[in-house]
Order: structure tokens, then C-alpha cells, then sequence
């Protein structure tokens, strides 16, 4: 078993942030090691442990999307994904219930470089889609994420991501 450190790069859903931009009262906030690093997308940082065919990415950051005089309010505290050949899980913690976590997408790995970082395609599993209010149905595509491993010399998918990464401005 070995254990990295790693960072998601991901939008989550873009249409979705847009929507909360222009709401009145609409926020999105962000806790822990996770910041915004341009084009909507944000960095959680986390650690990656390898065992056998089994990838397992944890985070203890979390991102808020509020609105609504709070009658909108999706969580993604604690995100996590799980790894298993070329399918996968997007997992969050669950609220009010310690160490329990919920499964919101499946992944399909699309890409994986030499170092080990992935690019993934998101699809939203039906509890997903009941945590954002089913504005989205199931198997729904989210932006694509990217799983960058620390010391990777050759990351997917694009150069640009890592250019943000490293501009980003630390908060």
C-alpha cells in the first residue's frame, strides 16, 4: 500500500455555480484545504493510497452552495473517490451521521497518466441527483475532474490545469 498526497481539480457543475452567482442571495463557500484556481474550478487537496487495483482518494475539505434564503443548501463536505479499474465513485460525507458517506457520482475514467494522475467523467447517481433538489436527473455528465498526484511530471489532461494550480492565489 503507498499513500500520496493529490489534488482534485473540479467545477463541479458549472451551469449550477452560474445559477447560485446570480441569485441575490446565492454563495458558494469553501472550507479547508480547497480554493478557487479559475475557470470555475476549485482544488481540494487530499491524500491518494494505492492498494492492489483499488485507488482511494480522501479530502477533508468541503464546498457549501447556498440560496434561496436557505431552502437551497448541497453540501459536498469531505469528498472522496474510489478507484477500481476504469469505473469508479464520487463520495461526500453524510450529515449528522460520523463515518458515514454517500455515493453522488460514478466515474468513468477517461484518461490516466504515466505518474498516476486520471481525468474522470462524473455521472450523477440517484442520490446525487436527490441532493441537488433532482434539478438533475440521474446519470446526468458533471464537469470532468482531474486527480493530479503530487510529483506526477506527466498530468492529465491539459497543461492549462496545472498552469492555473500553480497562479492560483494561496488564501
Amino acid at each position: 500500500m503507498s499513500q500520496r498526497e493529490a489534488i482534485l481539480l473540479w467545477a463541479v457543475k458549472s451551469s449550477f455555480s452560474r445559477y447560485i452567482a446570480r441569485m441575490p442571495d446565492g454563495v458558494i463557500e469553501i472550507a479547508g484545504e480547497v480554493r478557487p484556481v479559475g475557470h470555475g474550478r476549485f482544488a481540494f487537496s487530499g491524500q491518494l493510497t494505492t492498494a492492489d487495483d483499488t485507488i482511494v482518494w480522501r479530502s477533508t475539505s468541503g464546498i457549501s452552495y447556498l440560496g434561496h434564503g436557505g431552502l437551497l443548501a448541497v453540501h459536498l463536505n469531505e469528498p472522496g473517490i474510489v478507484i477500481i479499474g476504469d469505473t469508479g465513485s464520487f463520495t461526500v460525507a453524510t450529515p449528522g451521521v460520523p463515518d458515514a458517506r454517500i455515493a453522488i457520482a460514478d466515474l468513468l475514467v477517461v484518461a490516466r497518466s504515466a505518474g498516476g494522475s486520471f481525468s474522470l467523467e462524473p455521472h450523477l447517481s440517484p442520490n446525487g441527483a436527490r441532493m441537488f433538489g433532482n434539478q438533475y436527473p440521474a446519470g446526468q455528465i458533471f464537469d470532468p475532474m482531474t486527480l493530479l498526484l503530487q510529483g506526477d511530471t506527466d498530468p492529465v489532461p491539459s497543461p492549462i490545469q496545472i498552469q492555473d494550480l500553480r497562479e492560483a492565489p494561496q488564501t
